[in-house]
């Protein structure tokens, strides 16, 4: 996260989120804020996802092979 004032901002790494929790089409994440540190100004969130299917296939990344 990252911000100034009352102006946050989710940072980098969102593919990298997606991946690492396996979200699909239709999934939902819920943010809560958790703690804020205004001297580091930084926040950190609680993160629920709700998922439009039961069973998790994990994603996988596919690579083109070069010609």
């Amino acid at each position: 996260m990252q911000g100034s004032g009352c102006q946050v901002g989710i940072g980098g790494g969102w593919r990298d989120f997606v991946m690492d929790n396996n979200l699909e089409a239709g999934d939902a994440c819920l943010f809560e804020l958790d703690n804020i540190k205004p001297s580091y100004n930084m926040a950190a969130l609680d993160v629920s996802i709700f998922r439009v299917v039961d069973k998790i296939v994990p994603l996988k990344i596919i690579v083109a092979d070069s010609p």
